[in-house]
């Protein structure tokens, strides 16, 4: 119930901040946001797979010393990783401003650091919190960041910040940069410690699960961006606006799909530690479809009253494009999308990480033959469809190897006293 809470806390925020940015920004201008925020959105992934994933995953099955020294030195790696992506993004702004300053594109690169580097350092923080299900800090963390980002998004719309672009990247930069502070604070309160001896091995078991995850997430992020930025160059910025508009919508669901992604991992990872494969297999198999049947319905309900709600939340903005197919579509894609990542989680959860970096290579192939194709055809209606139609493929080709997930328990340390004995 906490995790709920606080994820409805979080997405009420966010849905608030970006329903604000697309209904009072002139669709030009939420289309530059959308484009930032895809690239943000694809540097927290890559966290989510290097950092907070890995976390989830082998925290819980430690003793209480090593979870702590485990969680410091993830800490470090998050900030290493976040440095990394600031200076590369940096490099790239003053190359940009160098070259082509006249470019509407010139100021992404900053905008991209400014809004993405704060924030993959909150959220790779805050997932490991969850882990360690201290949900009043988590609850803390999340109502300092989320609530700033709703409050300056609010501030816009009354006319207390201008309502530009630049207005919406200082907003998120000023919210996620204070949010990541107390989060690390938090960490530190929690527990966690860094031992700088015990960062290297660290580092390297991490390594050896996340080079999957992280292969996995690359190719899904850079996918989900290439559509986006597809969209972008042959439908133009306007379009992309639109597109981004009714997709909202749909993030009305994402408490319930962010809650999974945070509790799930963890919980599933203690169920395989002390009940192995096949135990594993069909306790994992009857809460996965009753949740996903769960999420359906809830997809349906939106998808049924698309009309209105587009009239409710936009009046006429968007009147130009085909915003009713697009909701209703992306609904429809939510709904796989949600089953595909639940299967995704069973099979790393399984100890089976390879499947999801094969999953993820078979998604680029089916983008080059189908996706970029569908684009060109019929722009935003075509990405939406693509988007709907790559997981449920891919969910069903994970589901497959995940029927066929049967094997010893791993020895860990909830078992290794009794493996000893």
């Amino acid at each position: 119930m906490g995790s709920l809470v606080d994820q409805g806390l979080v997405s009420l925020s966010s849905f608030v901040t970006i329903f604000l940015f697309a209904r009072d920004l002139d669709p030009e201008h939420f289309g530059l946001v959308a484009l930032v925020l895809t690239g943000a959105q694809m540097i927290m992934a890559l966290q989510g797979a290097m950092v907070g994933e890995v976390h989830n995953v082998l925290v819980p099955v430690r003793p209480e010393r090593a979870r702590a020294t485990l969680t410091g030195s993830l800490a470090v790696m998050l900030m290493g990783l976040a440095g990394v992506f600031a200076v590369v993004g940096i490099l790239v702004g003053a190359l940009l401003a160098l070259f082509a300053p006249a470019s509407e594109w010139s100021t992404l690169p900053l905008a991209l650091v400014a809004m993405a580097v704060p924030w993959m350092v909150q959220d790779g923080a805050r997932r490991m919190l969850y882990t360690e299900r201290r949900m009043p800090l988590i609850f803390a963390t999340d109502l300092v960041a989320y609530g700033l980002m709703a409050f300056g998004a609010v501030a816009m719309t009354v006319g207390w910040l201008p309502m530009t672009f630049s207005s919406a990247v200082l907003v998120v930069f000023l919210s996620t940069g204070i949010g990541a502070v107390v989060a690390l604070v938090s960490l530190w309160v929690s527990g966690a410690r860094i031992v700088l001896g015990e960062v290297g091995p660290d580092a390297r078991e991490t390594w050896s699960m996340a080079r999957y995850l992280l292969g996995g997430e690359a190719v899904r992020a850079l996918q989900g961006n290439v559509t986006t930025w597809i969209v972008a160059g042959v439908a133009g910025l306007p379009a992309m606006g639109a597109y981004r508009a009714a997709v909202q919508l749909v993030n009305a669901l994402n408490p319930l799909q962010q809650a999974v992604s945070l509790w799930w991992p963890s919980l599933s990872a203690s169920y395989w530690a002390r009940h192995g494969g096949a135990a594993y297999r069909r306790w994992y198999t009857d809460r996965a479809v009753r949740l996903v049947l769960g999420f359906a319905a809830l997809a349906g309900l939106i998808a049924g009253a698309s009309e209105p709600l587009l009239e409710l939340a936009y009046g006429a903005r968007y009147a130009a494009f085909p915003m009713t197919t697009l909701v209703i579509v992306s609904a429809l894609g939510r709904v796989f999308v949600v089953a595909r990542n639940v299967a995704h989680i069973g099979l790393v959860s399984g100890h089976l990480p390879k499947i999801v970096a094969v999953d993820s290579m078979l998604e680029a192939v089916l983008l080059a033959i189908v996706g970029i194709p569908l684009i060109l055809w019929n722009g935003t209606v075509g990405a939406a469809v693509f988007h709907a139609m790559a997981p449920l493929v891919l969910g069903l080709y994970a589901c497959a190897w995940f029927t066929k997930l049967d094997g010893p328990r791993p020895v860990t340390g909830l078992r290794l006293a009794a493996v000893k004995s």
